[in-house]
């Protein structure tokens, strides 16, 4: 018996971090994994895919990443899908601002490995 994947979708531009997390998720096969690499047409790929999980960095090229996650949390159709922010990107206050803006949690990509993104996605999903 075949078990449904949790969908996830990650919202990234840059090319080299596609490629890793692309790479890493096809070989895992843990997740119904799927990439969207302009913020601009994230929310009709969200509301397109019904995701279990967003994950979104805030460094976008085409829209600033605490707008894009404040778009997802007003819209009706995305409002309560689950979205980490999984960035490089570090402020003081930020963590804060970004859970006050709807994220359900903030992740350094620094301090993240890729085996280990996979054992906080179902931490989450598990929870749901």
């Amino acid at each position: 018996m075949n078990k449904k994947l949790s969908r996830v979708l990650m919202i990234e531009d840059d090319q080299d971090q596609v490629l890793l997390y692309q790479t890493f998720f096809d070989f895992k096969k843990e997740f119904d994994f799927a990439i969207c690499s302009q913020g601009q047409k994230a929310i009709t790929k969200a509301r397109t895919l019904g995701p279990d999980l967003i994950l979104m960095d805030l460094v976008l090229e085409d829209k600033d990443g605490l707008e894009l996650l404040k778009e997802f949390k007003a819209n009706p159709e995305t409002a309560n899908i689950p979205i980490v922010v999984f960035s490089n990107k570090t402020q003081k206050g930020l963590p804060e601002t970004l859970k006050e803006a709807g994220a359900r949690d903030y992740w350094l990509k620094t301090e993240v490995l890729p085996h280990e993104l996979t054992d906080k996605i179902k931490e989450i999903l598990n929870d749901l």
